[in-house]
């Protein structure tokens, strides 16, 4: 019996049998002839059971997006191109043994810092990576998410991506993709980078939980189930929510804010916590012994316990002041605990305590949660080591500063895509104003001749519609004929033929308002405020220069020049 032929890619890469069959192509175990016999994985895509021009636009936008993405956590491109024999689709990639699915059987995360740190830390840093290049993954499932032998995650399968400087490409690629792992609303354009924020929130949960995700009612199953820390559980629910605008904008957002968390969890994991010294000023001590009728060493402690409860930290923010200089005073911050609210400064080795006023807890506990959160032990006294005391100070103005950048980035990311939204959504307003601003003509025969059509109208049009653009539409939308009213004189209506062939008009219709001519500007309206959204104007500094606007530098006349000289 003959040996079956060996399949050769490139005429470098010999394929094994069978292949893992995938939706566009079908991924090969290969090794290389021209690089010692390693073995890579070589994707041919499905040449003759697929479109040529899908297979031709998956081909395309996978090979851009590795080509771009250089990360450790997403799977690099060796080679790519067309076999010249077979006239096939491929790209070579190192060979990666397993899947996801596969490391959950042999070994299930422990809970979530297990997964976090494993799992999901790496995918988010792969699209996170993605989304800062614009491109956006649209397929991530299981299956797309590979482990190394030395158990690196390695993001794959570009095949679907869409690069986001180019506003809607020639050929869609949205029926591929894969339930319930992709969002359920269509991809308009409009919260693209969330639909990966989607995916990923749902692979948390087929980690996390025993619950079998077949489709979307089994997310809110897999949510009852979830066992995660409350703030984290609250993210994830954001991100598998069914409104696009709840979810985090992108995975930039998305490991900002669980990057946090994390911290701040670990810091509240430590079993050593660094003393904080406090000191009261003479003017809050009198304020307070006036308002507690208490001794110092009472007050002390009524303060030290109230801070150890609970406290969230942010800078001092001065209401009255009168410069600039003066709103945010260096080293001045305001502290919330469980029951009073405190200006304080940070000294070498002290935070000095200017003034306390107490508060109801409702009212503290937003400014706490905002707020950066220590994992110090605050006590009043003399501090036993001096050094130890100042190195918590440094890291106590160090760690607010952080939390505050941190969360000026998430505003200012969100402001960002708020303000493009909103510019979006006017567009679509005035699309749909534009689609219902006029009402249908009924009309009951016609007329026609080569050059207009002559329409026995069932009702006459309210206002003057001459000049107005109107068409024929089919069943499925699409325009049989179409032209501009001359006349409408009794009830006969008068069209003069723009496009289209009278002879294939039904014989009784509606003319309706042509929209087509406005739908066009406002696409191209719509296309250029993506372009600025997403970096890819000609003047590069565009997007910034919208959003955070410089005031106009006015010339100075040559004449003051000249007088200034003399």
């Amino acid at each position: 019996m003959p040996n079956p032929p060996v399949l050769t890619i490139n005429g470098r890469y010999v394929l094994s049998e069978p292949p893992h069959s995938g939706g566009m192509a079908d991924v090969y175990q290969a090794v290389d002839l021209r690089d010692n016999f390693n073995r890579v994985a070589v994707k041919v895509f499905k040449h003759g059971r697929i479109e040529e021009e899908i297979l031709a636009e998956s081909f395309r936008r996978e090979t851009q997006a590795l080509q771009e993405l250089k990360h450790p956590c997403v799977v690099e491109l060796l080679d790519s191109g067309i076999d010249p024999e077979t006239g096939h689709y491929f790209l070579v990639m190192p060979w990666v043994e397993r899947q996801l699915l596969e490391l959950l059987d042999e070994s299930p995360p422990d809970g979530w810092d297990d997964f976090w740190s494993v799992i999901g830390l790496p995918i988010l840093q792969a699209l996170s990576f993605s989304h800062e290049r614009n491109f956006i993954h649209r397929d991530l499932k299981p299956s797309n998410v590979l482990i190394s032998s030395d158990n690196q995650i390695k993001l794959a399968d570009f095949g679907i991506s869409k690069l986001k400087r180019y506003f809607e490409p020639k050929v869609t690629l949205a029926e591929f993709t894969s339930r319930p792992y992709t969002p359920p609303e269509h991809d308009r354009g409009d919260y693209t980078y969330t639909r990966d924020v989607y995916g990923w929130g749902v692979i948390a949960l087929r980690c996390l939980t025993s619950i079998e995700l077949g489709d979307y009612e089994d997310i809110p199953k897999a949510l009852k189930a979830l066992d995660v820390p409350s703030e984290v559980l609250e993210i994830i629910e954001s991100c598998v929510s069914d409104a696009p605008a709840e979810r985090p904008h992108n995975a930039e957002v998305l490991l900002t804010q669980l990057e946090a968390i994390q911290n701040q969890r670990l810091r509240a994991s430590r079993t050593t916590r660094g003393i904080c010294y406090l000191k009261l000023s003479p003017k809050a001590m009198k304020s307070l012994q006036a308002e507690l009728n208490a001794s110092q060493p009472e007050i002390e402690r009524i303060l030290r316990d109230d801070l150890n409860t609970a406290c969230g930290i942010t800078r001092y923010h001065n209401s009255k002041a009168t410069s600039p200089d003066e709103e945010y005073p260096e080293n001045h911050y305001a502290l919330y605990g469980s029951g009073y609210s405190y200006h304080v400064a940070a000294d070498k080795e002290y935070l000095w305590i200017f003034n306390a006023r107490a508060l109801p807890n409702s009212a503290l506990e937003g400014k706490r949660e905002s707020g950066w959160q220590p994992d110090y032990e605050f006590r009043f006294g003399s501090p036993p080591n001096l050094n130890e005391a100042i190195e918590v100070i440094q890291n106590f103005k160090f760690d607010v500063a952080e939390h505050e950048a941190t969360l000026r980035q998430i505003k200012a990311e969100e402001e960002k895509q708020r303000l493009f939204r909103v510019w979006s959504d006017l567009l679509r307003a005035k699309a749909d104003w534009e689609r219902e601003r006029e009402a249908p003509l009924a009309y009951s025969s016609y007329e026609y001749d080569a050059s207009r059509v002559y329409f026995q109208l069932m009702a006459l049009p309210d206002d003057d519609i001459a000049g107005q653009p109107r068409h024929i539409v089919r069943e499925n939308g699409s325009s049989i004929l179409g032209g501009d009213v001359e006349e409408v004189t009794d009830d006969r209506l008068v069209l003069y033929i723009q496009y289209g062939d009278p002879a294939q008009l039904p014989e009784a219709g509606e003319l309706r308002f042509d929209t087509r001519a406005a739908e066009v500007a406002l696409y191209r309206q719509k296309a250029a405020v993506d372009a600025i959204r997403f970096d890819r104007a000609v003047r590069t500094n565009l997007r910034h220069l919208l959003i955070s606007p410089v005031p106009p530098r006015f010339p100075i006349p040559s004449s003051w020049l000249r007088s200034s000289k003399s």
